[in-house]
């Protein structure tokens, strides 16, 4: 940038030269003219020669035309200069951020007692309808009395020591809901530290042994009326099977105005991951505050259903549950 500024100074400068020149230059032919009129050898009419102003004025339009074009492109300039600053400082900007996160967690780790963790989920007990966390922390420092107690969900276990390593197992309850990441308890001489396990499995961590159905393509083709809303087109879905020992049985899309089923139709589950057309296309009756919504309902050969919302149209503020489990009686084991 420094370089194109220096180079339109010197183009300037030279314009502004030239420009001088031409001025004196047409004031010494005007003043000849004049000469040569007051002593009779020109006739003051026989061709027209303009003033020094005139001319001065003519290259000073001409000059603040040449300056405007040169700050025209000056500001181009810049403005990509800027443009181009701009994005070097969001980069830096970014890097900074992702830095400080690091950092962040190199300090939180430095003051870490845990080197590292695993929880390992074993096959589903068809007959409990839970599975099994086998949960491994090893440590950074420990002593032959350390004593180890892990926190995760609603239980407290204290774990086994074995080698470097400690040890436990603990069981999850299909519908149980984990809300908080897992930590321990680390004692030594009576003094307790914790650290958190950042990263365990939080949530219905139960939904990963179960076969589930997931849309591919919800109705983009909707006309809104005033007590209406008609739905054009159709939605398309996946069968989506889980390597687990729970089979998929029968599949539906449930259609709910405010909770209340007004519609279902049986999903084709023959061909797993292949995609599943549903036409959904009629009219449906709405008033101000009410909320249609597509379910699809998984069952299983355990006797548990899945039911999982899938488009909802109108303003449910939250009323509406978008996930329920169910066990083989009807019975709610879980409901979000």
């Amino acid at each position: 940038m420094a370089t194109i500024s220096i180079f339109i100074l010197v183009i300037l400068g030279i314009s502004c030269l030239t420009a001088l020149i031409a001025v004196l230059v047409y004031y010494l032919r005007y003043k000849r003219h004049i000469s040569r009129v007051m002593n009779g050898e020109e006739v003051p009419n026989e061709k027209r020669i303009s003033s020094p102003a005139e001319t001065a004025l003519s290259i000073l339009i001409i000059l603040l035309l040449v300056w405007n074009g040169f700050s025209l492109v000056q500001f181009s300039i810049v403005n990509n200069d800027l443009n181009e600053l701009r994005s070097k400082m969001n980069d830096i900007s970014r890097d900074i951020s992702t830095y400080s996160h690091e950092m962040e967690e190199s300090i939180a780790n430095s003051g870490s007692l845990v080197r590292d963790f695993q929880f390992i989920a074993n096959s589903l007990d068809r007959q409990t309808l839970s599975f099994t966390y086998d949960i491994e922390v090893n440590l950074k420092e420990y002593r032959n009395d350390t004593e180890v107690y892990l926190n995760y969900g609603s239980d407290r276990i204290r774990m086994e020591k074995n080698g470097g390593k400690y040890t436990a197992s603990m069981t999850v309850r299909l519908g149980e809901c984990i809300f908080d990441y897992a930590y321990v308890e680390i004692i030594n001489d009576g003094m307790t530290r914790i650290d958190t396990l950042q990263g365990t499995p939080t949530g219905p961590v139960w939904k990963d042994f179960l076969p589930q159905v997931y849309m591919s393509k919800a109705p983009w083709d909707i006309k809104e009326k005033k007590d209406s809303v008609t739905i054009k087109d159709d939605m398309k879905f996946r069968m989506v099977t889980k390597e687990s020992n729970v089979t998929m049985t029968a599949a539906y899309l449930v259609t709910e105005v405010n909770g209340s089923e007004i519609d279902r139709q049986k999903l084709d589950i023959s061909s797993p991951w292949m995609e599943v057309t549903v036409p959904v296309g009629k009219t449906y009756e709405l008033k101000d505050g009410d909320v249609l919504a597509f379910y699809t309902i998984t069952e299983t050969d355990l006797g548990i259903s899945y039911k999982s919302v899938m488009f909802t149209y109108g303003d449910d503020n939250g009323q509406i549950p978008y996930e329920q489990l169910f066990d083989s009686d009807g019975s709610i084991l879980y409901s979000e």
